[in-house]
């Protein structure tokens, strides 16, 4: 399962100066009289690294009978300021004829005629302070008498950006195109059904520049897909990065819900046999997600974060969906998925109003555009580790994520990264720099270790066999959160373990093992269950799954060391005889045989309690001194396939090393006071005795 947050930023392309709120007609599109002549854009690199350069060539394809006589070629836009330097200018003659609303210049052949069927390079044309991509760079071919003999366009896309090798053939569904249904007439060059029924449309004005475009329409589970297959030379490889693209247009007209969202999948095989939006697998990739796109006036741009392929591909999947079991549809155009160099590590910048501020490149969102940047929350399965992260062979051993993002935590706030650690010191009432402090924390120390309790060893689990039952309709485990395998949760740090110790709460006084009803029904185990419910009917619940689910819980009050024996027991029980599982009335399995195949979810301290626990469980097959303080609970660890830690601690604090040795130092102990003082007094109720409160987080390391 994972879970994002999307700012989906639209950008509009505009077509001309009318109002947003109008349609944006007519369409600048390719006259195409100039069949004869062919000209040709070659990028080259850009002059002193401004503006975007191309090499001309044009081609006199005219000849015997139909010979045409050209020698001047005119180019001319209103999107941007054109330069033209001919490279060969004994041949050449090169004019600025630019008027105020036009950037033009006009290539004269001083030798005469363009010769038939031969390339001739008219010279270099540089394009500088483009408005808009993409954009029409109009020619027209004139004889010797000044004569236009045709007109035609080339069409500049995404110049100077960082989008290289497209992948995708008729990404605008310009060629071969003809309206319809995809199960029927409909049909676009390149382009093939991969699930549903997407609808073709070749109408001049509705396509995003030119005619051609696709509706696909989708809800939560179903809807439409359009696929196409790579060319055998330029498919998706393993470790390349790249970036999708899409124009994208919803209209409420057409519509119940105010939105719908785009996927995009890299696949190999086939996609689908039936109208399912199909799951990640070692097969199919998640490319991107788009957030809510709603109806914004006209046409506007998705660009997806950068994707490092997990695997080589051959095809890409494009469906609608929507966060709701209602159908919503949208129209897709102008497609690209080209290798880039940029960061996948990037993130959107907040201003000082925490609102999304723009990428570079990515124009100025125009006044009037309906479409503003959005956040939305996205929870979904992207995919098994095993196929994720190539290399990872399902145990635990490490795996060679090709993720070069991969983080622990997200970015630390101004407020912390400006802090005077001096100055927190003084605040506090401690008489002491920070310099002072790392000196006396790498002190060594050697107080007496804590007492623990006697942890009794474990019987051995019972490998019992497990009838396969016979599940109803309902129970389709394959689409249940983590193919309907068993859940254990693992709650992190409760500081009201702590409080209510301090304050003699009922039930909060009493330990593990002497008290083992307080772990399976009592003060602990309600206050687990308390900390996982709003999760669990989030992800669980709301959203249909029926996995079965153990609660377990531990004395934060205790050691480390006592919580991990707590939850071992626990699941051991459950897996011997169901205790504590909670099971949906329809499941025929009950609570019998749980845990054969599980996954541990944890939060915050619970990454480390669960890991311990795991890594104990599995030592006890092999090391004899674990064996004999736990038992043999290898079947633990054989069981569980996967583990989720949610916000997880990987390791302890200082201050817990400060509050260990506090009554071994006289500054440690004034430290430890004022500590525990300005922390755990606003998170309890009453007064705490500082002293009790020590013992306690002593007790706890």
């Amino acid at each position: 399962m994972k879970s994002s947050k999307i700012l989906l930023i639209g950008l509009l392309i505009l077509l001309t100066n009318i109002s947003f709120s109008q349609k944006l007609s007519p369409k600048i599109k390719p006259v195409n009289t100039c069949g004869l002549f062919n000209v040709t854009l070659t990028q080259i690199e850009p002059v002193e690294n401004t503006g975007c350069c191309y090499t001309i060539k044009v081609l006199n394809k005219s000849s015997g009978s139909n010979s045409k006589s050209v020698n001047k070629i005119r180019f001319y836009t209103n999107k941007g300021t054109l330069n033209m330097n001919g490279i060969i200018p004994e041949k050449w003659t090169i004019t600025n004829i630019s008027t105020s609303n036009t950037s033009a210049f006009l290539a004269d052949f001083k030798k005469g005629i363009i010769p038939s069927n031969k390339n001739l390079t008219v010279g270099t044309i540089c394009i500088y302070e483009v408005r808009t991509y993409p954009f029409y760079l109009k020619f027209d071919l004139q004889n010797t008498k000044g004569k236009i003999v045709c007109t035609d366009s080339i069409l500049i896309d995404q110049c100077g950006l960082d989008c290289k090798n497209n992948l995708i053939q008729n990404g605008n569904l310009t060629q071969e195109t003809i309206s319809g249904a995809m199960t029927q007439q409909g049909k676009s060059k390149f382009w093939n059904i991969g699930y549903g029924s997407p609808i073709i449309d070749d109408v001049t004005t509705n396509g995003f520049i030119e005619f051609g475009c696709v509706k696909l329409s989708g809800n939560l589970n179903n809807g439409d897909a359009v696929t196409q297959t790579f060319n055998l030379s330029n498919q998706i490889v393993l470790g390349k990065k790249y970036k999708l693209s899409i124009a994208v247009r919803f209209l409420n007209s057409e519509n119940t819900l105010d939105y719908a969202k785009l996927r995009a999948v890299a696949f190999n095989n086939t996609l689908s046999n039936n109208n399912h939006h199909p799951s990640p697998s070692g097969n199919i990739a998640i490319i991107g997600r788009s957030g809510k796109i709603h109806d914004c006036g006209d046409w506007s741009v998705i660009e997806f974060p950068v994707w490092i392929a997990n695997n080589n591909f051959t095809s890409i999947g494009i469906n609608a969906f929507t966060n709701d079991p209602i159908n919503a549809s949208l129209y897709i155009d102008e497609i690209t998925l080209c290798e880039t160099s940029q960061s996948p590590c990037d993130e959107i910048s907040m201003d000082n109003n925490q609102k999304p501020i723009p990428p570079s490149g990515s124009g100025t969102i125009p006044l009037g555009f309906l479409f503003l940047p959005e956040e939305d929350d996205d929870d979904f399965f992207s995919g098994n580790l095993v196929d994720l992260y190539p290399g990872y062979d399902g145990t635990n051993s490490m795996y060679n994520t090709i993720d070069p993002c991969n983080n622990i935590g997200g970015t630390l706030p101004p407020e912390v990264l400006k802090v005077s650690c001096d100055d927190s010191l003084k605040a506090l009432g401690i008489k002491m720099t920070c310099e002072e402090l790392e000196k006396l924390l790498n002190t060594s120390y050697d107080p007496a270790p804590p007492a623990f309790p006697v942890l009794p060893p474990f019987d051995k689990l019972n490998n019992f066999p497990c009838d396969t039952p016979s599940f109803p309709p309902s129970f389709d485990l394959s689409k249940m959160a983590f193919h309907g395998r068993d859940i254990i949760y693992v709650h992190g740090l409760m500081l009201s373990h702590l409080c209510d110790r301090a304050n003699n709460v009922k039930g909060a006084i009493e330990d593990w093992p002497a008290n083992p009803n307080e772990f399976y029904g009592g003060y602990y185990k309600a206050i687990a269950d308390a900390n996982w419910a709003t999760h669990i009917q989030y992800f669980k619940t709301d959203k249909g799954n029926l996995n079965r689910y153990l609660i377990v819980s531990y004395n934060c009050s205790q050691p480390a060391k006592v919580a991990v024996h707590a939850i071992l027991a626990q699941i051991r029980e459950a897996m011997e005889t169901g205790k504590g599982v909670i099971a949906d009335p329809n499941d025929p399995r009950d609570t019998l045989c749980f845990g054969r195949d599980f996954v541990m979810i944890s939060h915050s301290t619970g990454a480390i309690i669960a890991d311990v626990a795991i890594s104990i469980a599995n030592k006890t097959k092999t090391d004899l001194n674990l064996s004999n303080e736990y038992g043999d609970l290898g079947l633990i660890s054989d069981r569980c396939k996967g583990r989720v830690s949610i916000r997880g601690a990987q390791s302890g604090s200082n201050l817990a090393t400060i509050l260990a040795y506090a009554q071994a130092d006289p500054q440690l102990s004034a430290l430890a006071s004022a500590g525990l003082t300005g922390g755990l007094l606003p998170t309890c109720n009453g007064t705490l005795s500082i002293n009790v409160t020590q013992n306690m987080i002593f007790n706890s390391i």
